[in-house]
């Protein structure tokens, strides 16, 4: 039951974070600061929270049909779940970690780089690694050799074909925007969720660790190649030099430290909040409880 809960957390990790610059915010807001947060979302997210609701569903319901819930009432309370509970406390959580940094005339400038040129490509550029595409290349390249590693078996590395100046280009940028060390520490905390405290399990952590680390920005230079071109890096690099640069790449470092905490937080509440849903619909059922991992 424990690696099947970390799986729906897992999953849930990649839905806050991939593909999205920033997240939807609610559209009845009358503060001027969240009405100016909504614009920016509106306008600089391709594949925001708001639109992954059915994929949140599809990864919070085995939960209760784990539980011994009929699946299309599963799906059915999931997404009410979503919409009534779930979205008001993403919200509230990336509030609490945008406004401490940003100004609305920040956004403003973050709003206009992404609105023309590279910023707007770079935004296209982003729901590839959130395609299926993407997705099946990292299960037919990544995931097997992880359970080699598992199984103590010998993996390679993924080499790139694409000339050295682009492959410096894009090393530069994931450095100074924060995107590969956010990638590394997604994938620590990801690999750690996945394994106990013991001490084959450590090694094994470590190891797994160190191939993804060293093979993940590979496979998203490889995916992303020619739609990004070294031309529009550089300008990205210049953007993330500015003053609101240097805040974006803070905010989304936040984003991805945090991710995990919030995923299993929202995993557990959702778990004890549907208890109450067997006495409603006069099921008999026996929850496991849910155990919070430790922090990587």
């Amino acid at each position: 039951m424990k690696r099947f809960f970390l799986i729906r957390i897992v999953s849930l990790i990649s839905i806050l974070t991939g593909g999205s610059l920033v997240s939807c915010f609610a559209e009845d807001a009358e503060d001027s600061y969240l009405q100016t947060l909504q614009e920016l979302t509106k306008k600089c997210s391709t594949t925001s929270f708001m639109q992954k609701k059915d994929k949140v569903v599809k990864s919070f319901s085995p939960i209760l049909i784990g539980m011994g819930c009929p699946e299309d009432l599963a799906a059915q309370r999931t997404a009410k779940y979503f919409d009534e509970v779930l979205t008001k406390d993403y919200m509230d959580w990336l509030l609490d970690i945008y406004k401490p940094v940003f100004t609305e005339q920040d956004m403003k400038e973050v709003m206009a780089f992404y609105s023309e040129g590279a910023g707007k490509i770079a935004l296209e550029h982003s729901t590839i690694y959130d395609s299926e595409e993407s997705q099946a290349v990292l299960q037919q390249k990544l995931y097997p050799n992880v359970l080699k590693i598992a199984m103590g078996q010998k993996t390679e590395n993924i080499k790139s074909s694409l000339p050295k100046s682009y492959q410096k280009m894009f090393q530069e940028y994931s450095k100074i925007s924060g995107l590969g060390e956010s990638i590394n520490m997604l994938i620590k905390q990801a690999v750690s969720l996945s394994a106990s405290q013991d001490k084959d399990d450590r090694e094994y952590v470590k190891a797994a660790t160190k191939y993804l680390t060293d093979n993940m920005g590979t496979l998203m230079m490889e995916a992303g190649y020619p739609t990004m071109t070294e031309e529009d890096f550089s300008t990205l690099v210049n953007f993330y030099k500015s003053p609101v640069g240097k805040k974006l790449s803070k905010v989304n470092a936040t984003v991805i430290k945090e991710a995990v905490k919030f995923s299993v937080s929202a995993a557990m509440k959702f778990q004890m909040s549907q208890k109450n849903w067997a006495a409603e619909e006069n099921v008999s059922v026996d929850a496991p409880a849910v155990e919070a991992e430790a922090e990587p």
